[in-house]
């Protein structure tokens, strides 16, 4: 739901910034440091976009509690890679204004996210 507020409320400067992460990823992607920080920041950037702040600070609490996971799971390339294309699609979805497609993309996102977790844990 926030993707979807954010692609309403997204400002050209936040969208520069998302495009911005998501070309550093592209860029270097076996950087685990650089991956991991920009991650959190594209993240971080669509959660204070919504506008919602009540949800902004939940997920961002999340965040915090995800963070061992996410910098285990991030290890390997072929997460990382998928991650990247995610935050693909979900970068022209806001970049596209489009609320639908960005809610659609982030939820696949979470689901790769939850089956990396299972990968690595094997939970």
């Amino acid at each position: 739901m926030l993707a979807g507020l954010a692609a309403e409320r997204l400002t050209d400067a936040a969208l520069d910034r998302l495009a911005d992460l998501v070309a550093a990823q592209i860029k270097d992607a076996e950087d685990l440091e650089l991956f991991h920080d920009t991650d959190v920041e594209f993240h971080k950037t669509i959660l204070e976009a919504s506008g919602n702040d009540f949800l902004s600070r939940f997920g961002k609490l999340l965040q915090v509690l995800g963070d061992q996971g996410r910098q285990a799971f991030q290890k390997r390339k072929s997460i990382r890679q998928q991650s990247i294309e995610d935050h693909q699609v979900i970068l022209a979805a806001l970049q596209a204004r489009d609320p639908a497609a960005a809610q659609r993309a982030m939820r696949q996102h979470m689901v790769n996210v939850r089956n990396a977790l299972r990968e690595v844990t094997g939970a």
